[in-house]
């Protein structure tokens, strides 16, 4: 993980080390589990963000728990169906 976002999170600041790590692609698991620390509005803004990029690197099903965890059914299944994996 890039050292900024270590700071960022050593500082008190979870919320911009969270950003940066969004607009860089390089959310993970580690980084959503400490999401609600900046806010439950911010957690599920980023849920959408990292099932994004989940998508994007191929990992289908770990996206749709994401969309799921925040209730985003029907982006879930569209996310599906342009990957053929629900008909």
């Amino acid at each position: 993980m890039e050292q900024f976002t270590v700071l960022e999170l050593f500082k008190g600041s979870p919320a911009s080390a969270l950003r940066t790590a969004a607009d860089k692609g390089q959310l993970n698991d580690w980084l959503m589990a400490l999401a609600p620390m900046a806010s439950p509005q911010h957690w599920k803004q980023l849920c959408g963000q990292y099932a994004r990029q989940l998508e994007e690197e191929g990992l289908y099903q770990k996206a749709v728990s994401y969309y799921l965890a925040v209730h985003q059914v029907y982006d879930a299944i569209n996310m599906l169906r342009r990957n053929s994996l629900y008909k």
